[in-house]
């Protein structure tokens, strides 16, 4: 819920919202790395790991599709980053590619950055 955005530049809160930005981004791919390997090392287990990856596709399947702020594309790319960073472990490749095949027009929230992360983790997914 809480979503660091990047200021304009001659904000003159600029620097310190760059470094909450980084460290918010950071702990998040940190947190999808860190499940992945507890994950492989059987110490989640499937059911539980599934769940997981369920509830970020579904909340990606509404996210994309919410009108376009700079809060909800960060929030987008967030959920595409933890999904490329667990992709190998998980089956969801369809998944992706379903919420890929979404016209353009109907995800204002999905920017490019974010839909190429999305089709990293599809080629990446272990299905």
């Amino acid at each position: 819920g809480n979503v660091t955005v990047l200021p304009a530049s001659s904000d003159s809160g600029f620097n310190e919202a760059v470094i909450a930005w980084t460290k918010q981004k950071e702990m998040k791919r940190g947190f999808a790395v860190y499940l992945a390997e507890l994950y492989t090392r059987n110490l989640v287990s499937q059911t539980t790991m599934l769940g997981i990856v369920s509830v970020v596709l579904d909340d990606l399947r509404v996210s994309v599709k919410t009108p376009k702020t700079s809060a909800v594309e960060e929030h987008v790319d967030a959920l595409a980053r933890f999904l490329f960073a667990v992709a190998k472990k998980v089956p969801i490749r369809k998944s992706v590619a379903d919420i890929l095949s979404v016209p353009r027009p109907e995800c204002p929230s999905l920017n490019m950055k974010s839909r190429f992360c999305l089709e990293d983790a599809a080629k990446a997914s272990s299905e």
